[in-house]
């Protein structure tokens, strides 16, 4: 079985050491000049650019793409699994299933995470080890169910400028776009696939800390959780954030995820975010 997964997925580099994990990008758009996400620019340039005052767009993978990927990989293979940001969010699933009806040689089977960034990332991480411990795809799919109902994503935005720009206000409820000023606390609610406010705050520093605070409501004190920290050029953020958790919790910490431009062009730079989820799920593959 081979594990596909699109460029949503967020990850530090150490997950991926040993796995096989075929990544689809999605695509940055910046004025005229399209670029695959991880492939044609990276994240340092990507972030670069924003700072420059540039304001990108993004698109999803085509059907086509799609189509060459499961044709290459169902020469090797032709059980494939394909996990996916939330469909809510982006039509990029959906190519997927276009795609697989178009390729008879290949029996895919999908999983929609919910969410985007390590949610994602996670959910591909997972399932690649799962493959490499010899799991049946029934075993896989009830983990990666459990990792969807258990894990809490949860992020601040320090401005609105982007997502604004890019007409994703709807998805801010209660935030009006003219108060710029203020860090919107933003979590995943990965049964529905959308994405939901939790609260506001107008320092950065608070819209951090306030993250642990909704955590401390899901989960209990010394709970033992396994955490990864995501982030776009804020490791200042990345350092508080650990600090706090670690006085809450029993943290088994990933190394941090620096936040692809798929999020990144929506967020812009200085985001903060954490995905959280009870250690006893990952126990059969640790």
């Amino acid at each position: 079985m081979l594990v596909v997964t699109d460029s949503a997925a967020d990850f530090a580099p150490e997950q991926l050491e040993g796995l096989k994990i075929h990544v689809v990008p999605l695509y940055v758009i910046f004025g005229e000049t399209t670029y695959r996400s991880g492939v044609d620019i990276s994240h340092e340039n990507f972030y670069l650019r924003l700072r420059g005052g540039e304001m990108p767009r993004t698109s999803q993978p085509s059907v086509g793409e799609f189509v060459s990927v499961y044709r290459e990989l169902a020469k090797q293979d032709p059980e494939i699994l394909s996990i996916h940001l939330s469909s809510a969010l982006s039509g990029t699933l959906s190519a997927a299933r276009t795609a697989a009806a178009m390729v008879p040689e290949a029996r895919v089977t999908f999983f929609d995470t919910g969410g985007v960034s390590v949610i994602v990332g996670w959910c591909a991480e997972m399932a690649a080890k799962a493959v490499q411990a010899g799991w049946s795809l029934e075993r896989i799919l009830q983990l990666l169910n459990r990792i969807r109902d258990k894990m809490f994503g949860i992020f601040m935005l320090p401005t609105l400028k982007y997502i604004v720009a890019g007409g994703r206000v709807g998805h801010l409820k209660g935030l009006v776009g003219s108060l710029m000023n203020i860090k919107p606390i933003m979590a995943f609610d990965l049964k529905a696939g959308t994405i939901i406010e939790l609260g506001k705050e107008f320092s950065l520093r608070r819209a951090i800390l306030a993250q642990a605070d909704y955590i401390a409501k899901r989960f209990s004190p010394g709970s033992p959780l396994r955490i990864q920290i995501a982030h776009s050029q804020n490791l200042e953020g990345v350092t508080i954030l650990t600090e706090r958790l670690k006085s809450l919790f029993k943290c088994h910490f990933l190394p941090p995820a620096t936040i692809g431009p798929v999020l990144g062009a929506h967020g812009g730079e200085g985001i903060v975010g954490v995905g959280v989820a009870p250690m006893e799920i990952f126990e059969d593959l640790a």
